[in-house]
């Protein structure tokens, strides 16, 4: 059985974010946006993932919830670099998309998910975030 993860999309923080989205997409990775010790929180969860999970690229609001940005299957991990803002880690994924925006907007908001975890930077999904994307997912023809 697959595990889900999500990522975030926007790197600095609330006040101050710079999206990181449109190197995601074009490049079919998630990266993690601390180098490796810093967060020792954030390694352990992405010394989790394996190949066939799945991350969901994520956006958070307080207001609006967990915005959806892409969803994809881990095809390769921690062996891509690629450029990412100045300052951060490239400890990167690589995906195979299932679904994702073509721009720099999110492709479905779940406002029904909000708060911890949905606001951290990288954490396993819960049963209700997986039933409520998995849902919507089927919803648009797509099964995973």
């Amino acid at each position: 059985m697959s595990n889900w993860f999500a990522m975030g999309v926007h790197y600095g923080g609330f006040k101050s974010s710079t999206s990181v989205w449109s190197i995601f997409r074009d490049n079919q990775i998630a990266c993690n946006g601390y180098t490796r010790g810093d967060r020792t929180d954030i390694d352990a969860i992405l010394d989790e993932i394996r190949y066939g999970d799945y991350i969901v690229l994520k956006s958070f609001a307080p207001k609006t919830g967990m915005c959806v940005y892409g969803i994809g299957e881990v095809i390769g991990m921690n062996t891509y670099h690629f450029p990412i803002p100045e300052g951060y880690d490239n400890q990167c994924i690589k995906l195979n998309w299932i679904l994702r925006s073509a721009d720099d907007t999110y492709v479905k908001n779940f406002p029904s998910l909000v708060g911890d975890p949905y606001s951290k930077q990288l954490f396993k999904l819960s049963g209700n975030a997986i039933a409520d994307i998995s849902a919507w997912l089927n919803s648009v023809g797509i099964r995973v």
